[in-house]
């Protein structure tokens, strides 16, 4: 009875609550058949990334939350496929919420941004579960920082933020706030990342993101130049010891900052400390790196040079290559700051350029690859001006002096080509023993008698011999073989070793030749010189003052130029640098001082123009309007991009003498001459015969030093009482003798129409502007250009020099000549100048001798019965104002004699 009434009450009970059950039965068979295998397999997955080693940049600000990593990529797929599977199957499941949101973190950790984007959006719309909301918003902030979505991203926080104000568990509106940190990160706004961090790390409930929020925290004080919060957040830290990395970490930073700082006793004890400890050991190098930059902070180089040297010598904590360009940088850091040796400076920052190191961990000040261009610009830069300095210095040199410095230069080169040949005596000082069973006798046949035509026997016998003599020349009398070939000659010496030993001297002396080609002896190139000089030291310092940010190393440069290189072109842009650093250093007063120099010694420079604009200068031009108008004009012309460099100069030629009263005009027609012999030294004719001329006149050079050399010998043995009288004679005729100059002229390198149109305009210079200060130089360019007097033997005439054209007689009119001489300027503008009372004649005729610059070198009036006044008057213009274009025949300007009619007004 009891149980057919169990029985029934059981029955009611299924019968009542049938939709119940079934679902209860639903859930369960979802959670322990999928969700559950899900869940396990994504946990798997995350634990396998966060077992994976983090390597923290501590250059790069630090992420807060665990970064996608190439890690559990399989137990992912299978959370997403179990989860997928709920979907499917258990669609009506309390688990399909939290499935989405395993699926979306799975996806997250696949880096699979999109996917895990969608589905954290699908449980924001369909779950009521207020703490899966929150989390969803959470993760979907996380995907949107790793897409790089920061606009979209802060938005999206801040709306939810607002939206859910009030509803926010407070960890989780904490750590939402550390996710929008890490947005600001990004965008470089370090002051609302910061602010962020300091209002949400104490809320956070994981430990983990607290140790990473602090030490983020410090890395952002860090930039901002705060070092003393800084510190303290490197500090906290170690209140949330879960990763022995980071802590490392926070204590090597809170050593840095310490530094930074300036308390370097506290810093150096924190790095020893580190040094020391057993757990440290794979950072030693790195230690061992903060210890010599610590050392160098106090100024400390020599112990800082010996650690950095140390570490990159070690052979068994090797140095990463970051740390290897790091420690090279500072030490080209203390050569440059400590020592002042740029020039190894130059060389440490190419080194630390060139070790490939990544650019993400290394500090974002350094720029070794830029300071290495700059110092090694310096270094060519300077030892550029060593040379040119030096070559200016032996040119002023006396003969004596000269001579000294040479002889001392052959002794340095004799010593060490004789340490070369000790040194290699040395290396070959190992006779090799042939061993007799080497070749054996089957190979005689091939060998030869006794072997010697054995490859093998041959090469040891050329080792050995070697070893003993060295690699000299295989010929008899081996040491004077050069000297006897070298001359026609030679003194006999009655002491025959006394004579070996000279010309063992001598063959060392034209093997030790000395290279003079490029001093400058000739006062037109010492005058070169010392522009290449100014202008090198402009550049030094405009490379001190823009590249190595260095203003006063700059200013001795640009205050050098400006006193001791008057000429230069460099002076304007000299004062204009030396004027903007003396502004930027505050030192106004010194600036203005310049600034009038430069606008009253340069009035015409754009460089005037800026500082008589910057600081109110009233510029005082002594040119009137006509002077305004021709630089105008000249401007134009150099502006005009269509005109040729010839056809430029031959402007501002024919412009410098219409204005001949202008005070501009000098410095135009001396411009022009520049242009000519520019033109002329880009032909490749005159390297060679550049080339060719300075060579033979060192030949001479030595010739005369040698045949003096014989003189004094020969004068020595007149001294001996024993000599024949042969020998006497001999040595008599040698002492008294002397040596004819060379003919030089076939290899004058200043040969050609460009260097006959810059003689002319020398010629010019000098006939119309003889007060020019540029007059000095222009009489030095015109000796050096002087054509060398050709020698022709007396009573033969060279056909083919070129002094007149096809058609010679001096009976033929300059019209009638081919090509025409044409007047430069023409001629309207030159019997403009000549003031004469009316004549009954309508023309006058000179015969005129035409130089190859087209100076009239000579003139005889040939009509007859014309007026004395009007003959004086042509004469004086014909003698001060009368030039011919050059006549260019075969590419080279000749001298031409012809008559030539001048028509009366």
């Amino acid at each position: 009875m009891k149980k057919g009434l169990l029985l029934l009450l059981t029955s009611i009970i299924f019968l009542g609550c049938g939709s119940g059950l079934k679902s209860g039965w639903g859930n369960f068979t979802a959670y322990y058949n999928t969700y559950y295998n899900a869940k396990k397999s994504y946990n798997a997955g995350v634990q396998k990334v966060l077992d994976s080693k983090v390597n923290y940049n501590p250059q790069q600000p630090i992420r807060i939350h665990e970064t996608p990593i190439n890690a559990g990529a399989q137990d992912f797929d299978k959370a997403i496929e179990k989860g997928a599977e709920i979907l499917r199957k258990y669609e009506d499941s309390k688990w399909v919420d939290n499935s989405l949101h395993l699926i979306g973190k799975s996806y997250y950790f696949k880096e699979e941004y999109f996917s895990a984007d969608q589905k954290f959006q699908e449980i924001a719309l369909t779950t009521s579960d207020e703490e899966l909301i929150q989390e969803s918003i959470l993760w979907r902030s996380r995907v949107l920082l790793e897409m790089e979505l920061y606009g979209q991203g802060i938005q999206y926080i801040n709306e939810q933020l607002l939206e859910r104000e009030g509803i926010w568990k407070t960890n989780k509106k904490a750590e939402l706030k550390i996710i929008l940190a890490q947005y600001y990160v990004e965008q470089e706004n370090l002051e609302d990342a910061i602010d962020h961090l300091s209002e949400s790390l104490p809320s956070l409930s994981k430990k983990k993101y607290k140790e990473r929020g602090y030490f983020l925290m410090g890395q952002l004080y860090e930039r901002k130049g705060n070092y003393r919060d800084a510190y303290n957040a490197y500090r906290n830290v170690e209140n949330f010891y879960v990763d022995y990395d980071l802590q490392y970490l926070a204590l090597r930073k809170r050593a840095e900052t310490a530094r930074l700082l300036g308390d370097n006793e506290s810093a150096l004890s924190t790095f020893n400390k580190m040094v020391r400890d057993d757990k440290n050991t794979e950072f030693k190098t790195e230690l061992d790196y903060e210890i010599a930059k610590t050392y160098q902070k106090q100024g400390e180089f020599e112990e800082a040079v010996y650690v950095y040297k140390r570490l990159l010598n070690n052979k068994v904590d090797r140095p990463s290559t970051e740390t290897k360009a790091l420690t090279y940088y500072e030490l080209a850091e203390i050569y440059r700051y400590g020592y002042n040796d740029f020039e190894l400076a130059a060389a440490y920052y190419d080194t630390s350029a060139r070790q490939n190191a990544s650019a993400q961990k290394l500090p974002e000040n350094y720029n070794a690859k830029e300071l290495a261009l700059s110092f090694g610009e310096y270094a060519r830069l300077k030892n550029e001006l060593h040379y040119r300095d030096s070559l200016l210095w032996v040119s002023n040199l006396s003969q004596p002096q000269l001579d000294s410095l040479v002889a001392e230069i052959k002794k340095r080169k004799l010593k060490e080509i004789e340490e070369e040949r000790k040194s290699l005596r040395e290396q070959n000082n190992t006779l090799i023993n042939v061993s007799s069973n080497s070749e054996t006798a089957t190979n005689t046949e091939r060998n030869g008698f006794l072997n010697v035509n054995s490859p093998n026997l041959q090469a040891n016998a050329r080792n050995q011999f070697i070893a003993v003599w060295g690699d000299r020349p295989l010929v008899d009398n081996w040491r004077v073989r050069e000297l006897m070939t070298s001359s026609d000659s030679g003194i006999e010496n009655a002491n025959e070793g006394e004579q070996v030993n000279q010309q063992s001297r001598t063959f060392a002396n034209i093997q030790t030749s000395v290279d003079l080609s490029e001093v400058p002896f000739q006062e037109s190139k010492k005058i070169e010189a010392k522009n290449e000089i100014a202008k090198l030291k402009y550049e030094l310092g405009n490379l001190f003052f823009i590249s190595l940010e260095m203003p006063d190393s700059a200013k001795v440069y640009f205050i050098d130029v400006i006193q001791n290189y008057p000429e230069s072109k460099e002076i304007p842009i000299s004062y204009y640098s030396l004027i903007e650093i003396q502004s930027l250093q505050g030192n106004e007063e010194e600036a203005i001082k310049n600034a009038e120099k430069l606008v009253m010694e340069f009035p015409n420079s754009r460089y005037a123009d800026r500082v008589a604009e910057k600081y109110g200068i009233e510029k005082v031009d002594g040119s009137d309007s006509n002077d305004i108008e021709l630089a105008e004009r000249y401007r134009q012309f150099k502006a005009d991009t269509l005109l040729t460099r010839e056809e430029l100069a031959e402007k501002s030629t024919k412009l410098a003498l219409e204005n001949t009263n202008n005070i501009k005009s000098a410095s135009i027609l001396f411009d022009a001459t520049q242009i000519y012999i520019n033109l002329a030294k880009e032909r490749e004719i005159y390297l060679e015969n550049y080339t060719n001329w300075i060579s033979q006149k060192q030949s001479w050079d030595q010739e005369k030093k040698d045949f003096k050399i014989l003189q004094d010998s020969a004068k020595i043995s007149l001294k001996d009482d024993s000599l024949s009288e042969s020998k006497r004679i001999e040595f008599k005729q040698l002492a008294d003798s002397t040596l004819d100059e060379p003919d030089f002229s076939d290899s004058f390198p200043y040969r050609g129409e460009y260097w006959d149109k810059a003689r002319i305009n020398l010629d010019l210079f000098i006939s119309n502007f003889r007060n020019s200060k540029l007059l000095p130089r222009v009489r030095v360019l015109k000796n050096e250009l002087q054509k060398p007097v050709e020698n022709e033997p007396e009573g033969q005439g060279n056909p083919e020099i070129k002094n007149e054209p096809v058609s010679s007689g001096v009976n033929l009119f300059c019209s009638e000549l081919e090509p025409t001489p044409l007047i430069r300027g023409g001629l309207e503008d030159f019997l403009s100048k000549i003031e004469y009372s009316t004549s009954e004649n309508d023309q006058v005729i000179y015969l005129l001798n035409v130089n190859q610059r087209g100076v009239v070198e000579e003139y005889n009036m040939v009509s007859e019965e014309v007026d004395e006044s009007i003959e004086r008057s042509f004469n004086s213009a014909i003698e001060n104002d009368l030039t011919f274009e050059p006549l260019i025949i075969d590419g080279e300007a000749i001298q031409f004699q012809c008559k030539f009619r001048f028509p009366l007004k």
